[in-house]
Formats: C-alpha cells, sequence, structure tokens
C-alpha cells in the first residue's frame, strides 16, 4: 500500500459507516422585484411608443419596431439596443420597460454589458446605475446563458479600476451579481493581476472577493500546479467552507492528473461525506487512464463504505470502456463484498461483456454462482445474442434444468425485440422437444 493511502483510510473511517449520506443543498432564489409594465404584454406583437429626443434616437425606436414586427430577427437588435443608450438613455431605458422584444433578454443583456467596458462614460455609467433595479425588473436576471461566459463578448475593462467602478454604482440589490461579474471578467483576462490584487485584501472583505473570483466556474481553467496550490490554500482557509464544498471536487481532480497520492492527501484532510466520496473517485478516474493497476489498488485499499462504493464504480466503469470481463468480475466481487454497483452501471458492464466478448459473456452467465443483477443478464444475454446469434441460440437449447429455461427467456427477448415471429417460433419449436 502506498503511503499516500493512509491518511485517507483515517478520513474515510472518521466520515463513514456503512453508506454516505447525501447532502442536499438549498439554492437560494433572487429577491423578487415588482415588475412594471408599459403599453404592451410579455409575448405581444406590436408597435411600441417611445418617447425620443428626435435624431438618432428616432431611427433607433424606428430600427427596433422593425424588429418586432419581424418574430426572429431580435439578434438584430441587440448590438444597436446598446448603442442607443450611449445617444437617449431615458429612450432607451423607456423600451426596455415597453418592448416586448426587450423582454426577450437580448437588449437587456448587452446593455447592462455596457458598465463593464473599457470606453463606457462615467456620466452614462452612474444613470445606468440609477437605474439598475429598473432594468432588471423587465424578466429574470438570473437566465440561462447571461451570466456565464458574457464577459467574453465584450472588450472587458480589468484591473481595480472596474471593481471600483461597480463599486461606485448607487446601492442595489443587484450590486453584488455585478460585482462578481466584474471579478469574473477581470481572471479571464489576468487572472494573476486579479489574485494579487485580492491577496492585498484582508478579513471580510477578502472573503468576499475570492468567492467572486471563484464565481462562473473559474476553477475549471487553473490547471498548472502553481495555480491548483493557490487555489488549494483558498479552498483549505478557515471561513471558506462555502468554497470547499463547491470545488473541492473539482480541485482534487485537476490535482489527480500529476499526482494521485496529493490529491488523496489533501481530500482526505480537507473533505467530507459526499464531496469526498466524489473526490476520491475521480482521482480514479483519472489514474486508470494513466495506470489502471495503481487505480485499482487505490479501491482495494479503502475500507468497506461509502467512499469505495463510489471509488469501486468510477474504477468499473472505467474499465467497461475496453475490458468487459475484468470489469464484470471486479465489479461481482464489490457486490460480493457488500458494495452496491447500481442498475444502470450493471446495464454498461453486461452491454460491454457481450459485445467485446460474446463467448466470454455466454460462459459467465451459466457458471456463475448466485443471483446476478437482472439487468446485466438481460443486456449482457442481448449483446451476445445479436454479436453471434447462432451460437448463443445453439448454447441456450444445451444448458440444463432452471438455468436452460430462463437463457431461453433472455435470448427469446431479445430476439423478440426486433423480429418477434421469429422468437416466437424458435422458442416454440425448443419447448416442444422438451414436451417430446
Amino acid at each position: 500500500m502506498k503511503s499516500y493511502v493512509l491518511p485517507l483510510l483515517a478520513v474515510v473511517l472518521g466520515y463513514f459507516g456503512a453508506r454516505v449520506i447525501s447532502i442536499n443543498q438549498e439554492h437560494q432564489k433572487p429577491k423578487e422585484v415588482p415588475v412594471k409594465r408599459g403599453g404592451s404584454e410579455v409575448g405581444a406583437t406590436k408597435r411600441t411608443r417611445i418617447q425620443t429626443n428626435g435624431g438618432e434616437s428616432e431611427d433607433f425606436a424606428r430600427r427596433l419596431r422593425e424588429v418586432e414586427e419581424k418574430p426572429g430577427r431580435w439578434h438584430e437588435g441587440r448590438e444597436f439596443f446598446r448603442e442607443w443608450f450611449r445617444v437617449d438613455p431615458d429612450a432607451a431605458f423607456e423600451a426596455m420597460k415597453t418592448s416586448p422584444k426587450a423582454n426577450d433578454a437580448g437588449g437587456r443583456h448587452y446593455l447592462l454589458c455596457f458598465l463593464f467596458e473599457e470606453e463606457a462614460d462615467p456620466d452614462a455609467l452612474q444613470a445606468m446605475g440609477e437605474r439598475l433595479d429598473e432594468i432588471i425588473s423587465v424578466g429574470s436576471w438570473h437566465e440561462t446563458g447571461f451570466g456565464g461566459d458574457i464577459y467574453r463578448e465584450f472588450n472587458f475593462a480589468v484591473g481595480p479600476s472596474l471593481v471600483e467602478r461597480v463599486e461606485s454604482l448607487p446601492e442595489s440589490y443587484m450590486k453584488e451579481d455585478l460585482w462578481r461579474y466584474a471579478m469574473a471578467g477581470w481572471v479571464y483576462k489576468d487572472w494573476q493581476g486579479a489574485r494579487n490584487w485580492l491577496e492585498g485584501l484582508q478579513g471580510n472583505e477578502r472573503r468576499r472577493a475570492e468567492v467572486a473570483f471563484f464565481s462562473e466556474g473559474i476553477p475549471r481553467r487553473l490547471n498548472d500546479e502553481v495555480e491548483l496550490a493557490w487555489v488549494a490554500g483558498v479552498l483549505g482557509t478557515e471561513g471558506n467552507r462555502d468554497l470547499l464544498v463547491k470545488y473541492g471536487v473539482s480541485l482534487v481532480s485537476g490535482m489527480a492528473r500529476e499526482n494521485p497520492g496529493e490529491a488523496l492527501e489533501w481530500a482526505g484532510d480537507h473533505l467530507g461525506g459526499m464531496a469526498l466520496a466524489k473526490a476520491v473517485s475521480g482521482v480514479v478516474s483519472a489514474t486508470f487512464g494513466r495506470d489502471p493497476d495503481e487505480s485499482e489498488r487505490i479501491v482495494d485499499h479503502l475500507p468497506a463504505g461509502g467512499v469505495r462504493e463510489q471509488a469501486a464504480r468510477a474504477f468499473v466503469e472505467s474499465k467497461t470502456r475496453k475490458d468487459g470481463l475484468g470489469a464484470f468480475e471486479k465489479a461481482w466481487a464489490e457486490e460480493r463484498g457488500g458494495m452496491k454497483m447500481g442498475i444502470q452501471l450493471w446495464y454498461r458492464v453486461g452491454r460491454s461483456l457481450g459485445q467485446q466478448n460474446p463467448t466470454e459473456a455466454r460462459r459467465v452467465l451459466a457458471e456463475t454462482e448466485g443471483a446476478l443483477n437482472r439487468g446485466f443478464l438481460s443486456e449482457a444475454s442481448s449483446a451476445a445474442f445479436w454479436k453471434e446469434p447462432e451460437a448463443t441460440k445453439q448454447w441456450a437449447e444445451g444448458l440444463e434444468g432452471e438455468k436452460r429455461d430462463e437463457m431461453i427467456e433472455l435470448v427469446y427477448r431479445a430476439w423478440a425485440a426486433r423480429e418477434r415471429a421469429e422468437a416466437e417460433a424458435w422458442r416454440n419449436s425448443v419447448k416442444g422437444r422438451d414436451e417430446e
């Protein structure tokens, strides 16, 4: 046993008895804001009445009406809507409130991105900040697709000036979300600069910045050893329990690509419950690609319980891709030891074994002592039949007693799924011979 397994064993034994306890996390919903509607209801298709200052703004209003009258063309209005705000903020905001198309999330999202652009005018930013709640009241800020990658689409400012820009906005329930998006944009462009700025903060201010730093799935971009070491330090800091629970598993998976022993030790020191089980499973999967034997040794050195069960499943899942027989043997041994592989995994094991080696599949089905999983029986017999139909029929007919009856029925079901008449004729002929 490698030395790195020992600390993990102690942690596993402390956290687990017979099974892993699932942890349900509640997700907070965004605060509801009363929605003020203008002259048209959401989803309606009619001209939007907008008071403008004439000139260029009148042209924007005309273009918006054209877009509204032609379904499917709203993408054409996204860019000009943002430009409209530069010319006439009052008219642009009126359109945001009253236009059904603006409620499509297009204009609103692009307009908000204006907050983060390098060339944003300070007076315009202040005017927008005063209207944040009004913008968000049109539709839902938390729509799928807005936050994650939107900072990649614009020429975002980076550095302290961007953070200070958001800080200077009037107070709003939206302000914290905007601050997180600002940090996400900064990290995307210059993660080291954002990290250096963050490390100059103290106490609660630093905790707040760390939460923002890790928003929008940023840890997925941190892959080299130096970055991972820094992330590990942040997640392991007292007071960052929420970040640890949210990103600890991903961090361990990243560490396992280079050093599975270090990854296991860190997981054992910092994680518990289902997070620990998932993390160890990730190490097993990552290690399998380089060294399947070492991956299996990790599983074998774990005590019985939830962590081992999840890790064994991960190993068997990896094994099915090229070695269906080996996957069966490992899954069967784990189940005999009290671990549950689960119906879906048994389906995959049976399908892999039947397709990769129908001869071995037939042997396993006929000779294995004990009750095999029904999903495995079904998939292995079906895959073996369609791989070698005649050989599988002859094999089923040559068995004896209850095993013969069971296998004939399984072959019949596989065959009948595509050719019912032929399958019934075969089964009837077999039964007829039995009665003679």
